[in-house]
Formats: C-alpha cells, structure tokens, sequence
C-alpha cells in the first residue's frame, strides 16, 4: 500500500532572542560586507548560489525580478555578539574575538541568494531545516505560504 501524493501545511512558531547589537549602518565591519559583494560583481559570480549549486545554474525558481540578497549561512550578523567561541572553533578553526568581524563577512559564512531563495516561502529563513535541505534536490517542493 502506498501513500498518496498530497500537500500538508507546516507552520513554524518560535521566539529568537537576539542579542543587543549595532544597526547593520554602523556596523564596523559593513565595509567587509559591502566589499564581498563587489568582489563577487567583478568575479562574474553574481548569481543565486542555490541555483548554482544545486540547479547546475538553472535560475527558473528564483526571483530575478528584484535584486540578490547576501545571506549569514552560519552565523547571523545580529548573533555576532553572543557567539561561544569554544562552539565555533571547533567548526571553523582560528575565529577569535579580533577576527569574527572579518569572518562573519566573507565567503565562510555568506551567501548570494535570490528573494525566493532567502526570505519566500522556499528560503532558508522560512523553510524548516530538513525541507530546505530537501530542496537540494527536490524541484518545487514548497510552493507557497498560506493563511
């Protein structure tokens, strides 16, 4: 016996505590950011990351219709001030203090990403985990959000 095809809603609710921290405007390290997206311009690598690594550059579920957006994939930008550094070195081995600026904003922790792709109904700020994961290989998975 089998299961039918059929669509289930799933909503998500939590509360994030973030941590007291600097408007993205006067972050001192806003220049490491702004300067990874002209790197990326000038390399001709300005494109949606997900549709590149896992569409073999097929853009045809991305919003192209409004500008790509720079996604914190490890560790947000508003989290910068409660990281536990034991926690994160032993993933990304050398991040101290002095240098979780500088790494917070570059190719280790960031991401070029469409509007769909980061904040719609099949971004990574909105899909739980597992089914954002399943999209790798999942085309249209999660289509919409409802209600």
């Amino acid at each position: 016996m089998s299961v039918p095809a059929h669509d289930q809603v799933i909503s998500h609710s939590y509360l994030v505590t973030y941590p007291a921290h600097d408007p993205r405007a006067a972050d001192p390290h806003r220049h490491d950011f702004l300067e990874w997206k002209r790197r990326r311009k000038e390399a001709g690598t300005w494109w949606c990351d997900f549709a590149q690594d896992h569409r073999k550059g097929d853009a045809g579920e991305c919003d192209l219709a409004h500008p790509l957006e720079a996604h914190h994939k490890v560790v947000e930008l508003a989290m910068l001030n409660e990281i536990d550094f034991g926690l994160l070195e032993a993933d990304f081995p050398g991040i101290s203090l002095q240098s979780v600026g500088e790494w917070i904003n570059n190719d280790s922790n960031l991401s070029l990403i469409c509007r769909n792709h980061h904040r719609g109904p099949m971004g990574v700020h909105t899909a739980s985990y597992s089914d954002f994961g399943s999209e790798f290989y999942i085309r249209s998975l999660i289509s919409k959000v409802l209600g």
